[in-house]
């Protein structure tokens, strides 16, 4: 009966403390490092951190999500956020919201915001009460979408689905058009930083803007296109109208070429993912650093760096290597002499 006691003794204890895990290291900026001026939290005490200047909650009760308006700060929700576990993850939401009363995945603090930088995902986040949209010059929220993107060619189909892709922001199609999509608000969350496309870039409504390319490393947005495809034998009739068609990529005539064309910019939509060819892969061989022509895989969904044996993909698919041609040649005729002799030595 003891044992029995005990057990559950120690299971009510476990329960009870299976929520409460210490908390993160955070910066109370009115301390400059001195715990004891962290603003009061809502429970728990203020203890120092691991590291030097940083503070931490010393027990966070990961069960509480609601508390009473103007106990939440920043530096407690970043100490306890409502999603941290045990191991010390999943700690996205280190912001109080605006009328602090719970932590929010927010890009940027609710409360404490010295810049201009609304965007609708954080006035949707922080439950701002003018609205969930950012007003055109990003100083405050509103109630309905300030400015929307420019329109950019990346509709197929009658939907934008092939359009680039980025957290947040959505597109649409554009009125009155059969090929042209544009975001749905431009404002929509932090512009991105990483993986930018110039259809992207080109959705900035600034009609002033000339920065419509995105940059080598896809980070920021360019006046000129980093990377201009490579020439490929597929131009006709003085023209680009016989090479591949992708959304977003367009084709021009190469210089001095009767012949070839190529693509205006490897970056105008993120890479396709599905049938592509030769011709495409020659032009822009998705590993950029490896300057080397590619050709389609078998399944068309990645460009590989040919066999050597093979013929060279930027030459029309009927034309080999004129090394190639020798080699068959000279091969052919040594067959006819060694069949001659064979005939020769029997009769």
């Amino acid at each position: 009966m003891m044992l029995k006691i005990t057990i559950s003794f120690l299971l009510f204890v476990g329960l009870a403390l299976s929520d409460k895990i210490p908390g993160l290291d955070a910066t109370c900026v009115q301390g400059n490092g001195d715990c004891s001026m962290c603003q009061t939290p809502p429970y728990g005490t203020w203890i120092n951190g691991k590291l030097n200047k940083k503070c931490a909650i010393n027990q966070c009760d990961t069960s509480r999500k609601l508390f009473a308006q103007r106990s939440v700060s920043d530096e407690f929700c970043s100490s306890c956020p409502t999603d941290l576990d045990s191991r010390g993850t999943h700690a996205q939401q280190i912001y109080a919201n605006y009328d602090r009363s719970f932590c929010v995945g927010a890009q940027n603090s609710c409360t404490n915001r010295k810049g201009f930088d609304w965007t609708d995902f954080d006035c949707d986040a922080c439950g701002h009460p003018d609205g969930k949209f950012a007003k055109a010059d990003k100083t405050g929220c509103t109630s309905s979408v300030s400015i929307a993107g420019k329109a950019v060619p990346c509709q197929s189909n009658n939907s934008c689905d092939e359009c680039p892709q980025y957290t947040s922001f959505n597109w649409v199609l554009t009125n009155g058009s059969q090929k042209n999509c544009q975001l749905y608000s431009y404002l929509a969350a932090i512009f991105p930083k990483q993986y930018l496309t110039d259809l992207m870039c080109s959705s900035n409504p600034d009609l002033a803007n000339t920065n419509l390319f995105a940059s080598m490393d896809q980070s920021i947005c360019v006046n000129t296109p980093a990377i201009v495809g490579n020439p490929v034998p597929c131009q006709k009739n003085g023209n680009c109208d016989n090479c591949p068609a992708y959304t977003g990529f367009s084709w021009q005539l190469t210089k001095n070429s009767q012949t070839h064309c190529q693509i205006s910019s490897c970056f105008a939509n993120n890479f396709p993912s599905q049938g592509l060819t030769d011709l495409f892969c020659g032009s822009c061989p998705q590993d950029f650093e490896t300057k080397k022509r590619t050709v389609a895989s078998k399944d068309q969904r990645n460009c590989d760096i040919p066999d050597p044996e093979q013929t060279d993909p930027n030459q029309p698919q009927d034309q080999k290597p004129k090394q190639q041609q020798s080699f068959n040649q000279l091969l052919s005729f040594s067959l006819i002499i060694l069949s001659a002799q064979l005939i020769y030595l029997i009769l």
